[in-house]
């Protein structure tokens, strides 16, 4: 078995373009033995994931929420940067919804719910007494995990800004992102605030209720040119239908974050929070 600083590897849980993530065990005196997940940046001469490391850590450390990965340590062993952090023995939302389609109206409603209750917590972060104005960028259904209590968890800060990391703060004109889940602004770089997160999370939503990505595109000038006419078409039946006949309100709650321009959206998680709990499941046929 390999070894990487105090942690015993013990296979591949899953590997991206940036990390490789791994089952790993901390050893310690008198049969200590604790199991995480170690992150380790697969290119150790690629400074810009080297970095996007340490951001995740850094930022991931000063959250504390039951729908959010915990964070308990970034390390450096013969130049590779890892992080160990919370084992969650589950998948992740996307292989959940691949595997066995939607969930049933009500358990999709409730995990609604934890996400964007992981959210929260993350905008409302403070440091040293002032707002982090934290904006995660990447919420996405491979990024969300499922423990085996049911608990939806949020990952990957990798990319996530806060005022508070002076790492964290990318260039203007940057587009960062993944490619079905981003807002327009991320898409042509222009500012952005926790608005942002409200598009994808409202993105998230329509895939974990639908079993459907919300736009198909194969390019970004595609996905960009619907993102402009999403409040055109999104008010079609076979858009918001579906979603009305699972969940009656949520069509209305999903245009509200789906609005191309931010200020016209929502205005914060919280708020998506307080409607999501006015909403009752309808009965699945």
């Amino acid at each position: 078995m390999q070894q990487l600083g105090r942690y015993t590897l013990h296979g591949l849980l899953g590997k991206g373009g940036v990390a490789r993530v791994y089952e790993a065990e901390l050893n310690g005196p008198a049969g200590f033995r604790k199991r995480v997940a170690l992150k380790v940046v697969s290119n150790i001469l690629n400074e810009e994931h080297q970095t996007d490391l340490v951001n995740e850590a850094r930022l991931g450390a000063l959250l504390r929420h039951p729908n959010v990965v915990d964070i308990y340590e970034l390390g450096e062993e013969d130049g590779r940067v890892y992080i160990a952090m919370e084992l969650v023995d589950g998948p992740t939302i996307k292989q959940l919804v691949q595997s066995y389609g939607p969930p049933p109206a009500e358990v999709a409603l409730e995990l609604c719910r934890q996400i964007t209750r992981g959210l929260v917590h993350a905008h409302a972060l403070r440091v040293d007494g002032r707002p982090a104005n934290l904006i995660h960028r990447d919420l996405k259904p491979s990024n969300i995990l499922m423990d085996p209590a049911g608990l939806a968890k949020i990952s990957d800060f990798g990319i996530a800004r806060a005022e508070v990391i002076a790492e964290s703060q990318t260039e203007a004109g940057l587009v960062r992102g993944s490619l079905g889940y981003m807002s327009p602004e991320q898409m042509v770089g222009d500012p952005l605030n926790q608005r942002t997160d409200l598009f994808s999370l409202g993105v998230v939503f329509y895939f974990l209720i639908t079993g459907r990505r919300l736009v198909e595109s194969k390019s970004l000038s595609q996905y960009f040119a619907r993102l402009l006419d999403m409040s055109q078409w999104i008010d079609g039946p076979e858009v918001l239908d579906p979603v009305r006949a699972r969940i009656p309100g949520m069509e209305k709650l999903l245009t509200q974050m789906l609005r191309p321009k931010s200020e016209e959206r929502i205005e914060s998680a919280l708020q998506v929070r307080k409607e999501l709990n006015q909403l009752r499941a309808g009965p699945d046929q």
